[in-house]
């Protein structure tokens, strides 16, 4: 955002082209974790906008996300729960019930 003689002014930092899968981001440390339409986890880089990584593993539909810390809870739609440890380079899965 910028301001001159009282006028403000906004412009995008960064776009990024993708299309999440039913999903709301969680931001962990200034990166946001979210499904893709692949249904592969994804951490991108909110300073950069640019993908941190991608799983390889394929997951559940409809993930409903929410984050402590730096460990993330995920359910999917048939009600299987992940905890995962928001890291770099890439997530790992700690526990799946």
């Amino acid at each position: 955002m910028t301001s001159a003689g009282g006028k403000y002014d906004t412009s995008d930092a960064w776009t990024l082209r993708y299309e999440g899968y039913m999903t709301t981001p969680v931001v962990v440390d200034g990166y946001a974790y979210v499904l893709d339409k692949d249904k592969r986890l994804l951490c991108i880089n909110l300073k950069t906008g640019k993908e941190a990584w991608g799983t390889d593993e394929r997951f559940g539909d409809y993930w409903s996300l929410v984050a402590n810390g730096d460990k993330i809870l995920a359910l999917d739609n048939r009600g299987v729960l992940y905890l995962l440890r928001a890291t770099r380079p890439a997530s790992r899965c700690c526990w799946c019930r």
